[in-house]
C-alpha cells in the first residue's frame, strides 16, 4: 500500500516532496549541453487551476529513454522525491532519475491505466487510484481554455513579430523534412506574407532533432510549437526552431487541441488558399503519385439521412463503407485534365498506350488531328493514327473504349485524404462521358 504523503501545489515549499498534477504542457526529451538529457512537465491541480499558476518540473536522466516520452495534455503525472526550488520568483521542481526521483504517467480517461513508469518497481494502490480519479473528474469540470491555453507567450500566426518568442498551436499543411521545414496554418493570416498563395501559411525551419521527432508527422496533423522565434529570411517571415524550443505533435484526443478547435470556426476554412503554391503542388503531386489507387475510393450516395463524416473518420474506418463528407479539393492527379480519361482494350481491359500527344489549349489544333466538323473525308491511315491503339496483351491494334480514372486530394479540419475516382462515380461527378480528350476538342472544353 502507498504510504506517501502528497503535497498540493498551493502548499509547496523549498523542500523535497511528492505530488500529483494534471499535465497542461510539456517538452520532449532532448540532450543538454552536458552529458545528460532533459524533459519538462507543467502541472496544475485544483489548488492551482490555471497554467500560469502551475509549476514546471525539469527532469533529468543520462538515459533519454527513461524520461517522459508518452505524454499528452490532460495526463495525470505523479512525482516522487521532487526537489522544489525558486527560479524567477516562482517555484520550480527538479528531478533526477539517478538521484531517487521517480514518476508515473497515468491516463486521465482511464485512471487504472499506467502509460509510463520510470521504474518497473512501483506501487499504484487504491489511494493512488482515488487521487487519479478525483483529478480526472476535476479535469472534466474545468475551463479547458483557461487551464491549457492561458499563456502570455501563446500567439496566433497573425500576432507574430520579428525577433519575438512565442508558443503556437497550428496545423501542419506541408511536410518537407528533406528541406528541414514544415508549413503550418492556424486559420489566421500571418503578417507580411511571402505571396498571395501562401498568405495563410508560415514556414517553420527545423533543427535535426525536430526532423527526427517529426518523422511520422503528416499533412493535417496538429502540433504545438513551444518557445519558437520569428525572424526574416530574406523577404520572407519564417519561424525558427532551436535547441531551446520544442515541437510537440498533438493527438486528436488532446484537451488543448479540443479547446483550440472550438475557436477555429469551420467557416474560416474558406480563407485557406484554394490554389497551392508551386512548392506545395509538387509535394502534393508526389504524395498522390505514391498513393496506391486501390487504398482509398470515393462513391456517392443519395441517402440524405446519413450524417456527414470527417476525413479522419473515413481514414480510420477499417471496412468498406459509404460516407458523406464536406471537404475542399486541394489538388488532383493527373495534373493535365485531358489525362483524366484512359484508353482501355475492349477485349481484355488493358490500359493502352496513346499514339497522339496532348491537345494544345490555344484555340489551334494539332497538325496530325483533324477538326471533327471538317467536311473533308478522313483517310483510313489518318483514322488509324488517331484512333487505333496497340494492345500488348492481345498483340493487335484495337479501337479503344474509354473510362475515367483520376485522384483528388481532399482536406478538412481533421486532415487530408487522397481518393481515387472512376467509373459511374466519375461520370456523375464530372457530368459527362469519358472520351479521348486529346483528340476531342469540344469534350475537353466542356470538361
Amino acid at each position: 500500500e502507498n504510504n506517501y504523503v502528497y503535497t498540493k501545489l498551493a502548499n509547496l515549499s523549498l523542500t523535497q516532496c511528492n505530488l500529483y498534477g494534471v499535465v497542461v504542457d510539456f517538452t520532449l526529451p532532448k540532450q543538454t549541453k552536458g552529458d545528460d538529457n532533459m524533459a519538462s512537465v507543467f502541472l496544475i491541480d485544483p489548488s492551482r487551476p490555471t497554467k500560469d499558476q502551475g509549476i514546471r518540473l525539469n527532469l533529468f536522466s543520462k538515459d533519454i529513454t527513461l524520461l517522459p516520452h508518452n505524454l499528452q495534455h490532460g495526463d495525470i503525472f505523479r512525482a516522487h522525491r521532487i526537489v522544489i526550488q525558486v527560479f524567477n520568483s516562482k517555484f520550480q521542481g527538479k528531478g533526477n532519475l539517478h538521484q531517487g526521483f521517480s514518476f508515473l504517467v497515468i491516463d486521465s480517461s482511464d485512471p487504472k491505466t499506467i502509460k509510463q513508469a520510470s521504474s518497473e518497481n512501483y506501487t499504484y494502490g487504491q489511494k493512488d487510484l482515488e487521487i487519479s480519479q478525483s483529478l480526472s473528474t476535476w479535469l472534466r469540470s474545468i475551463d479547458i481554455d483557461g487551464a491549457f491555453l492561458k499563456n502570455s507567450y501563446l500567439k496566433t500566426l497573425s500576432q507574430l513579430e520579428v525577433s519575438g518568442y512565442a508558443d503556437i498551436y497550428c496545423q501542419v499543411r506541408l511536410v518537407s523534412l528533406g528541406e528541414g521545414a514544415i508549413w503550418v496554418w492556424d486559420s489566421t493570416v500571418p503578417p507580411n506574407p511571402k505571396n498571395d498563395t501562401e498568405k495563410n501559411q508560415m514556414k517553420v525551419l527545423l533543427t535535426p532533432m525536430d526532423v527526427q521527432s517529426l518523422q511520422s508527422t503528416k499533412e493535417g496533423d496538429w502540433v504545438h510549437l513551444r518557445n519558437v522565434r520569428c525572424f526574416l529570411s530574406g523577404q520572407e517571415l519564417v519561424i525558427g526552431s532551436s535547441v531551446h524550443s520544442t515541437i510537440v505533435p498533438l493527438p486528436p484526443s488532446d484537451p488543448a487541441l479540443q479547446a483550440l478547435l472550438k475557436k477555429v470556426k469551420i467557416a474560416e476554412l474558406k480563407e485557406v488558399p484554394s490554389q497551392l503554391s508551386k512548392k506545395n503542388v509538387k509535394a502534393t503531386d508526389l504524395a498522390i503519385k505514391s498513393t496506391s489507387l486501390n487504398k482509398e475510393s470515393l462513391t456517392t450516395t443519395l441517402h440524405q439521412k446519413v450524417e456527414f463524416s470527417t476525413l479522419k473518420q473515413i481514414r480510420e474506418h477499417s471496412t468498406p463503407y459509404k460516407f458523406k463528407c464536406r471537404a475542399t479539393v486541394k489538388s488532383f492527379h493527373p495534373l493535365s485534365i485531358w489525362d483524366f480519361s484512359r484508353a482501355l482494350c475492349p477485349s481484355c481491359s488493358s490500359d493502352l498506350s496513346r499514339r497522339v500527344g496532348p491537345f494544345v489549349m490555344d484555340g489551334s489544333q494539332n497538325d496530325e488531328s483533324q477538326h471533327e466538323e471538317d467536311e473533308e473525308e478522313e483517310s483510313y491511315e489518318n483514322f488509324r493514327s488517331r484512333y487505333l491503339f496497340f494492345c500488348e496483351k492481345c498483340v493487335s491494334e484495337k479501337e479503344p473504349i474509354h473510362d475515367f480514372l483520376f485522384q483528388l486530394l481532399l482536406e478538412d479540419l481533421t486532415g487530408i485524404l487522397v481518393v481515387c475516382v472512376s467509373g459511374e462515380e466519375a461520370k456523375g461527378l464530372l457530368g459527362q462521358l469519358p472520351v479521348d480528350f486529346h483528340s476531342n476538342k469540344k469534350a475537353l472544353l466542356k470538361l
